[in-house]
């Protein structure tokens, strides 16, 4: 299950300005992580997986190959997340169908459908985590671009997710961050807003 808060557009400034809140700057851990991060989705030609609001990908994280499937789930910042390390789609859903984690509705399609790239992400992730007593995040600010074939648009925007605790504190602490700096709330995820170039 993955759950988190997006913010966008957030500029890195105002990322920065959150990181220095005094709600938040006592409660980080050392250091930053950086990750370079390039996301290819997938679907087939009828679309069957967007239809349903269900995302599978492919994504290097400075070279390292992650595939991906999501799909909605209960609560308005949760989605239901399964993923493995895999070079390739092909691989990557082979091994999701293998461990039988997928949802029943998504194994079946799946298993039985013929895949084609569709839009992507290219972007560099600087993530910290903040951590107290009995609630844990990774706050982390993406920039780069969405594409679709020759059609691009801007990623600019910071993320909370969950790392432990329940999301309700996860809502209670940052939401009232995101509206102390007039950051407003993002409902659609990368992949929503690469499929939305596809239609212009």
């Amino acid at each position: 299950m993955e759950i988190e808060i997006k913010l966008s557009p957030v500029t890195q400034a105002q990322f920065t300005q959150l990181l220095a809140d005094p709600a938040v700057a006592p409660c980080l851990g050392q250091g930053e992580e950086v990750t370079r991060m390039e996301a290819t989705y997938y679907d087939d030609i009828p679309g069957n997986l967007s239809q349903r609001k269900m995302t599978l990908r492919l994504r290097k994280e400075n070279g390292k190959g992650i595939c991906t499937f999501k799909a909605p789930a209960h609560g308005e910042f949760a989605r239901t997340e399964v993923e493995c390390e895999a070079e390739t789609v092909e691989e990557g859903v082979q091994t999701l169908l293998a461990t039988g984690s997928l949802p029943f509705a998504a194994a079946a399609l799946l298993s039985r459908m013929m895949l084609v790239p569709t839009c992507g992400a290219r972007f560099t992730r600087i993530a910290v985590p903040l951590v107290q007593a009995d609630f844990a995040c990774i706050l982390s600010y993406d920039s780069g671009e969405l594409f679709a074939g020759d059609r691009t648009a801007p990623i600019a925007e910071c993320e909370a997710e969950l790392a432990a605790g329940t999301a309700e504190q996860l809502e209670a602490f940052f939401l009232p961050l995101a509206e102390k700096y007039g950051l407003p709330v993002c409902k659609q995820s990368k992949h929503a807003r690469a499929r939305a170039l596809m239609q212009e």
